[in-house]
């Protein structure tokens, strides 16, 4: 009896084997490459869900600001706080948990400005580069833009006695460049197909389609009182606008330097917003 307890003790002070040992770290090991990406995936999707949050948040903030303030500072200064009025929302503001850098856009429509964020609205597709000679006149000249490229095609869109325009469609025909300014059926025509016709749908005023001028002006030089013409370009805290009222051979006066200043953004009834 004794003996045979002298075994059992030898046995159970052995301990692990090598063997054993080796088993387990190759087990933990194993369900550490399982575990930690999926944790690390876990973690960069709860950041890209708060820095949306935290944007949907700037934007509804901006929104009750404007709604205080009769002079109020445009989106891209109100992110920045680059205006003393602006400042008291700063403490509010809430920043991208990945260290991403917020900036103004323009939403897929063109027609309202979103906060996008430097990390989490990468695109891994790269611009298209434009092609030569299709570069809507005027749209490289300030901020150091390589110009708003009209690369629609025109002879899909307009046949005889037909046409299928969607807003912001940019297009170059014979020359002269055009922008649509809203979709079907808002846009008028009658029998022509060619705009050098004078079909009503190119001179409709407020919209349709325009014709762009060879004018770009922006909007820091331009004084109060100063008129455009439909089709002239102005350039306006960082993108491109293209003046669509008074088709018919009237001007846009602008008055700047009030609350109801004419800038883009108070008067999207006269600019339409160029998107690339």
């Amino acid at each position: 009896m004794q003996a045979s307890q002298q075994v059992y003790d030898s046995k159970k002070n052995k301990g692990f084997t090598i063997v054993e040992i080796l088993i387990v770290l190759i087990i933990v090991g194993v369900l550490s490459a399982i575990i930690l990406p999926m944790a690390g995936a876990f973690i960069e999707k709860s950041k890209d869900t708060t820095c949306i949050g935290n944007r949907k948040t700037i934007e509804k903030a901006y929104n009750l600001y404007r709604i205080g303030h009769s002079n109020p500072v445009t989106l891209t200064q109100f992110i920045s706080d680059g205006a003393t009025d602006s400042a008291e929302w700063a403490d509010h503001m809430g920043k991208c948990p990945s260290g991403g850098i917020y900036t103004v856009s323009s939403d897929a429509s063109g027609t309202k400005d979103i906060i996008v964020c430097s990390v989490h609205d990468k695109t891994e597709t790269p611009a298209p580069t434009p092609t030569p000679g299709n570069i809507i006149p005027g749209t490289d000249k300030y901020g150091g833009s390589l110009g708003i490229p009209a690369t629609d095609n025109w002879d899909a869109c307009v046949t005889e006695h037909n046409i299928a325009f969607t807003e912001g469609q940019k297009f170059l025909y014979n020359g002269k460049f055009y922008v649509a300014t809203e979709t079907l059926p808002n846009i008028y025509y009658e029998t022509n197909s060619d705009p050098s016709q004078n079909a009503w749908w190119t001179t409709k005023s407020a919209g349709g389609l325009v014709q762009v001028t060879d004018v770009s002006q922006t909007w820091d030089n331009v004084l109060n009182g100063d008129t455009f013409k439909r089709g002239d370009l102005l350039y306006y805290n960082g993108n491109y606008y293209v003046c669509m009222v008074d088709g018919n051979g009237g001007v846009f006066t602008v008055t700047k330097g009030q609350w109801y200043s004419s800038t883009p953004e108070n008067r999207p009834d006269a600019w339409y917003k160029l998107v690339p």
